[in-house]
């Protein structure tokens, strides 16, 4: 059984009867994290961006690495390069315009950003928001 500490930082974390390793522990906290609107401890999880493949919101990115070696992961940019070779760049959204009923291509925002959205045929605009955490 894993238990999680709420509101604790890094590894402290019990991990009773080694059901899970801390590297799965690291990619469970990232996830809740995000999911309750806070940035991620370790850059389990990430984002496509016209950019590239980057890690969702992060907590000190600049010490990411000595907490991730810490749970038993890699350097963050080796998971990058991974995740690129796995699959390919990333793609924008596409979503169906209300004006000319084209399609436009959108690089979707964080969540519970918003960001604009414009058809270069017609010129139709509105915005798009992604969901945050519940209870939000």
């Amino acid at each position: 059984m894993v238990s999680y500490r709420h509101g604790t930082t890094g590894l402290e974390h019990r991990l009773a009867g080694r059901e899970a390793s801390p590297a799965k522990l690291a990619y469970l906290t990232d996830r809740v994290l995000l999911a309750e609107g806070k940035a991620q401890e370790y850059g389990t999880q990430f984002a496509g961006r016209e950019g590239g493949w980057i890690p969702r919101r992060l907590r000190d990115p600049e010490h990411v690495d000595e907490r991730r070696a810490a749970a038993g992961l890699g350097p963050l940019a080796d998971d990058m390069a991974r995740i690129k070779a796995e699959y390919g760049p990333p793609r924008p959204a596409t979503i169906t315009c209300a004006g000319c009923a084209g399609i436009i291509e959108v690089w979707l925002p964080e969540e519970g950003e918003t960001g604009p959205v414009r058809c270069t045929t017609c010129g139709w605009t509105t915005t798009v928001t992604i969901g945050g955490p519940e209870g939000a």
